[in-house]
């Protein structure tokens, strides 16, 4: 019984430090393009995709100097140590 509660407190721990790794992550991609591309926080948030080739993942690993995100928004990569994107 023990050892099913301590897997439990593992999982749930695991759980939210997960979520707290993607929540910055995000913050941090919709502060990069508010400042580098002077979009609006709706802006922000429509280019804020998710997911395995979505724009928040591309800007946190990408293997380029610069995402295009869209004509008018390029941003500066912060870690170019992994070759997901484009």
């Amino acid at each position: 019984m023990e050892k099913m509660k301590m897997k439990w407190v593992a999982l749930a721990g695991f759980l939210v430090i997960g979520a707290n790794v993607r929540a910055d992550a995000k913050k941090s991609f919709l502060k990069a393009v508010k400042l580098q591309c002077s979009k609006t926080d709706k802006q922000a948030k429509e280019l804020a995709t998710g997911g395995r080739t979505g724009n928040v993942v591309k800007y946190r690993l990408c293997n380029k100097g610069k995402i295009k995100l869209d004509d008018t928004c390029r941003l500066k990569c912060v870690d170019n140590s992994s070759s997901i994107g484009d």
